[in-house]
């Protein structure tokens, strides 16, 4: 192996003498070796000393291991094997750090400890999702094996070189790490490695093993040669694809669990969240790494346990899929037990499997490949668990089809929740600042232009009525209907009992037809439909938000918590969150076109267009809708018309706001509307000529003194719903969102009435 000049030998030496607080003469009196030596060293004279000099003048100064290799490769950096022969340990071969705490993993970290720390598991793989842990999980099993048993660990990150540097560039950790990974990466050989390693207990991390599909293949046997050379050594791969190597275990890494749905829809305090669902307690240390000021109260975790749960092509997906199949699957047992359809003691032990799985999160699922689709993944499992007579029951009287229908209902329950409890908070919100600033005037604008006097309270509470529409809650009205039975699409000669699988899983009702059950996901385009309406109203108020809050207009302002300034210009001050809000909103309409596009496309039978590709849309569109529900109910919360009350009516008055009502007062005394009309728009003219206010310009017997106040003008408004009457139509919306959520409420109780009767049967036929 080819030296190479050293690199900063010279300081390193100096350094080190001067750490041990000698001179150069006291060195060479310790070490025997010359004082003209040490100096031409010192001065980079020499640039390719014995490994003997430098092992005399390491043991002379008491150099730690990983000093003694830092001089050593200052003179030869490729040397690293060699290096490391006389040094190498725990304290030369350490994990990178940990930048936070492990969260939610603790009973699959002892899991693994325990594998790597028995002498017959010596080459493991920790697979699963991208970004599901796998390289953290890792990397704190090779710290706790580091640590308590005094292991080497060779850490080798083969998707980002970067990552190995973790411990600083050019340290003797980085180096080898490096070393290490060319020989992965670039086919070297693993000789040097292996008599390195020796007899010594090391644990050796491929961290991303099937980053490159090029590594795998000539990688492979070489790894397997060097365990059969070092009887000590243990091998731990990370994978996002099962890949299977000889005489290894595979080991399946599960996404963190996530609130439920039947948790998300009751009352459940934010500890309580944090402490039963890892997910959310992962994303709370996150944030409060990044904003250490961050005080995570109930709201602020409930929040953050819906994003953990709902938002579109996150990993855990594919968690709630199955956690929907195994739902059905239950219910699916009991009634085919109950009805004598499969003996009981087959149905309990399969429902005994069920539950193992789902205790398990689906580990043994998720780590197989499902060439079959996600609705037949569990199948196999029991299968091989159970043997086909017991295990293959499952898909008795029931086809792919109406399960999906099925799974695909039960899925939406939590987001058309989120959905609809965000708008009434919304709703909430509109209502007690509609109370709040009734008696705040301002102009009501038509085509850009002030109109007619209003109360701002007035218009919050008109945004109000439109979010407290009965169309969201009526869209979800399909979603009650329960179509397993329905089969491929003819139903089943099997005498199941729909009605009573309906009851288990929450449902109102059963099908009535089973070309409609299978064939129709109008539920989907009616919930895609209603947001779309919805965020039509949001995005329409972001905008009347927008204007008023800008300088020109001034007339309310945004808290300083809600806006952000410019990365250039430091006076800008911008209410960027009304942006997002009107982004969001648009994202249901975007859906709603897509899905029905894609459902014209398939006849009305079981179509993959239909109840695959075109249900994909539904999920980000109910997730953007709340965003942007959520985003306005903090904007109105924390926007005021103060210091800007003023500024509000000096408005009102200076666009002629109560020209209208003037007009409607002459009318009142006799005048026909047509001409009170011209009598009041030449008034408003010669008031713009000579600079007054229509109050100083109108000296008409229809109106005292002071009556043209736009205050008084919006408060004499009481007819047809106008500002004058805005107590009794908040009063009457309050009723109404009352009355919505009083049916939202049984609705959410009949599912997690039908969940406790379902858990009940379950336990009822496993115990029994």
């Amino acid at each position: 192996m080819n030296s190479q000049p050293a690199h900063g030998l010279d300081v390193l030496l100096q350094n080190a003498r001067r750490r041990a607080g000698l001179t150069q003469e006291q060195l060479a009196g310790l070490s025997t070796v010359s004082v003209r030596a040490i100096r031409d060293l010192e001065v980079g004279r020499v640039q390719h000393p014995r490994r003997d000099t430098l092992k005399l003048l390491a043991n002379a100064m008491r150099l730690s291991d990983a000093r003694r290799v830092e001089l050593e490769l200052a003179v030869d950096t490729k040397a690293v094997g060699r290096a490391f022969q006389d040094s190498y340990g725990a304290d030369l071969a350490t994990p990178p750090p940990a930048l936070r705490p492990l969260v939610g993993r603790r009973p699959e970290l002892e899991a693994l400890t325990a594998r790597l720390s028995t002498d017959h598991e010596r080459l493991l793989t920790l697979v699963g999702l991208p970004g599901v842990g796998k390289s953290r999980q890792a990397q704190e099993a090779a710290s706790v094996i580091h640590a308590r048993d005094r292991v080497p660990v060779l850490w080798v990150s083969l998707d980002d070189p970067a990552n190995i540097t973790e411990m600083g560039t050019g340290s003797p950790q980085s180096t080898v790490a490096g070393w290490v990974r060319a020989l992965v990466r670039d086919g070297g050989e693993f000789e040097e490695l292996a008599t390195l390693i020796g007899s010594k207990e090391t644990l050796i991390v491929l961290d991303s093993h099937d980053a490159s599909p090029d590594v795998t293949p000539h990688v492979t046997p070489r790894l397997l040669n060097l365990l059969r050379s070092c009887e000590r050594l243990k091998i731990l791969t990370t994978s996002d694809r099962p890949v299977q190597l000889p005489g290894g275990r595979l080991l399946p890494l599960a996404p963190l669990a996530v609130p439920s749905a039947a948790e998300l829809a009751s009352e459940v305090s934010g500890d309580t969240l944090v402490t039963d669902t890892p997910a959310v307690e992962l994303t709370l240390s996150h944030v409060s790494y990044t904003r250490p000021d961050f005080l995570p109260t109930d709201t602020v975790v409930t929040t953050v346990a819906h994003i953990c749960r709902y938002l579109p092509d996150t990993a855990d997906g594919l968690g709630q899929e199955l956690c929907a199949i195994s739902e059905v699957d239950r219910a699916h047992l009991i009634v085919l037990t109950e009805r004598g359809i499969v003996d009981r003691d087959r149905a309990a032990a399969l429902l005994r499997a069920i539950e193992e799985l789902r205790g398990q999160d689906f580990a043994p699922v998720r780590a197989r490949p499902m060439p079959r689709g996600v609705h037949l993944a569990c199948e196999g499992p029991l299968i091989e668990q159970l043997g086909e007579r017991t295990g293959g029951i499952l898909h008795t009287g029931r086809s792919r089809n109406d399960l999906n229908a099925t799974t695909t209902r039960l899925k939406v329950r939590g987001p058309y929740l989120a959905l609809i409890d965000a708008a009434d908070r919304l709703a909430g919100v509109l209502l007690d600042k509609a109370g709040e600033y009734q008696g705040v005037v301002m102009p009501a604008y038509t085509h850009g232009q002030p109109a007619v006097p209003i109360g701002y309270g007035h218009y919050l509470a008109g945004v109000a009525g439109a979010v407290l529409r009965a169309s969201l809650l009526d869209a979800g009205r399909q979603i009650d209907v329960n179509p397993l039975g329905a089969g491929a699409i003819g139903g089943t000669s099997v005498p199941i009992d729909p009605r009573r699988t309906a009851e288990l899983l929450g449902f109102s009702s059963a099908a009535p037809n089973s070309v409609d059950a299978v064939a129709s996901r109008d539920f989907v385009l009616d919930l895609l439909s209603a947001s779309a309406v919805l965020g039509v109203a949001l995005a329409r108020t972001g905008q009347d938000l927008s204007t008023w809050t800008s300088e020109e207009f001034g007339l309310l302002r945004v808290g300083d918590t809600l806006v952000g300034s410019s990365s250039m210009m430091p006076q800008k001050r911008n209410p960027f969150l009304l942006e997002h809000i009107q982004g969001r909103s648009a994202a249901s309409l975007g859906a709603f076109v897509g899905a029905a596009t894609a459902m014209t496309t398939g006849g009305y039978t079981n179509a993959i267009a239909v109840g695959t590709e075109a249900a994909h849309h539904l999920w980000p569109g109910l997730s953007d809708t709340t965003d942007a529900v959520t985003l306005l109910n903090l904007v109105v919360a924390g926007t005021e018309p103060e210091p800007e009350r003023e500024r509000m009516t000096e408005r009102a008055v200076d666009g002629f706001t109560s020209a209208t009502y003037l007009a409607e007062r002459l009318v009142l005394d006799g005048t026909p509307f047509r001409s009170a009309h011209h009598l009041v728009g030449e008034t408003v003219l010669g008031a713009l000529d000579s600079g007054r206010s229509l109050v100083d310009a109108a000296r008409l017997p229809a109106v005292e003194d002071g009556g043209l106040a736009p205050g008084l003008v919006a408060q004499a408004c009481a007819h047809g719903g106008g500002p004058g009457s805005t107590a009794d139509g908040t009063s009457a919306l309050a009723t109404r969102r009352d009355v919505l959520k009083a049916e939202l409420t049984a609705r959410r109780t009949r599912w997690s009435d039908g969940s406790a009767l379902l858990n009940r049967a379950v336990l009822e036929a496993v115990t029994s």
